[in-house]
């Protein structure tokens, strides 16, 4: 996974948690971009970030924090599969 891939998953997570549907979050960006970011396939600006956590009405760094705990996540599973295939 990559960090726009990670990025897409914190955002759709806490979006999906706040009841919030993409075309709600017209004000901070375009529904299409919105769906873009989600599916790993833009990346971005600080300012974006900033808007888009304001819409959601969470913090810019908790958006972030989540970003990089799916990071890890995926390098812990990739680590876990890696040891896996090692003992075999």
């Amino acid at each position: 996974m990559d960090i726009n891939q990670a990025f897409g998953n914190a955002l759709r997570e806490i979006r999906l948690g706040k009841g919030l549907s993409q075309e709600k979050m017209a004000s901070a960006a375009s529904r299409v971009y919105i769906s873009s970011l989600e599916r790993g396939l833009k990346s971005p600006t600080l300012v974006t970030v900033e808007m888009i956590a304001g819409e959601l009405g969470v913090h810019p760094l908790t958006l972030l924090t989540l970003t990089y705990e799916y990071l890890e996540s995926a390098d812990l599973k990739v680590v876990a599969k890696e040891l896996k295939n090692l003992h075999k």
